[in-house]
C-alpha cells in the first residue's frame, strides 16, 4: 500500500519525518513532496499525479496554512490534495497539531487566516481527526490508525486483486 503525506512543509518538517517513519515502519510506501523527483511540470500537477497513485492519505494540519495556489483564491496545496483525495474516495487519516490542548491559527494575513480556519473546520466536519501535541503522540496515533484500518480490511483502499467472492458478487 502507498500513503500520500499531505501537510504544510516548513512548519511541520519534524512531524513529516515522524509520519513518514511511522508509515514506512508499518510496511507502507510513502509519497511526500520532499521525495518527488524533478519534473518539468508545475508543482500542483506533479503533486496531484503522485496522489492519484496512492491508496490512502495522511494529512497533518498545523498552525500555518501553507502556500496559496496561484490564480485560486483561498486554496492551498494541502487543501487541493485533500479535495482530490476525497473526490477519489481515498481513506483520509487526519491529525491536528495542538499546543496546550488547543489548535491555533498562526497565520497573519486575513485571507490566510480564513483559508486555514476554513480548512480546519472542513477536516473536523468530514473526518474523525486525532489531535497531538508531541511527536511520540503523533507516531503512536498514526500506528494505531493504520493497525485498526488494517484489522478492518483496509476499507476504501484501492486493491489490485479481489477475492473470488468479491469478483463474482458483482456479476450475480
Amino acid at each position: 500500500m502507498k500513503a500520500f503525506l499531505s501537510s504544510t512543509f516548513w512548519d511541520l518538517r519534524a512531524e513529516r519525518r515522524v509520519a513518514i517513519k511511522a508509515i514506512e515502519d508499518f510496511g507502507h510506501e510513502t509519497e511526500a513532496m520532499e521525495t518527488f523527483v524533478a519534473k518539468p511540470t508545475v508543482p500542483l500537477k506533479a503533486v496531484l499525479e503522485n496522489l492519484r497513485d496512492c491508496n490512502f492519505v495522511v494529512v497533518i494540519v498545523g498552525f500555518k496554512g501553507g502556500s496559496l495556489l496561484p490564480r485560486r483564491k483561498g486554496l492551498t496545496y494541502t487543501q487541493a490534495e485533500y479535495t482530490l483525495a476525497k473526490r477519489l474516495g481515498l481513506p483520509v487519516f487526519a491529525f491536528i497539531k495542538t499546543a496546550r490542548g488547543a489548535w491555533r491559527n498562526d497565520e497573519r494575513s486575513r485571507q490566510r487566516r480564513k483559508t486555514l480556519a476554513d480548512f480546519h473546520a472542513r477536516i473536523i466536519q468530514n473526518d474523525l481527526p486525532r489531535h497531538f501535541s508531541a511527536m511520540k503522540e503523533l507516531r503512536d496515533q498514526i500506528e494505531q490508525a493504520l493497525r485498526e484500518w488494517d484489522a478492518d480490511g483496509r476499507p476504501g483502499a484501492r486493491r489490485v486483486f479481489s477475492s473470488p467472492e468479491q469478483h463474482f458478487r458483482s456479476q450475480m
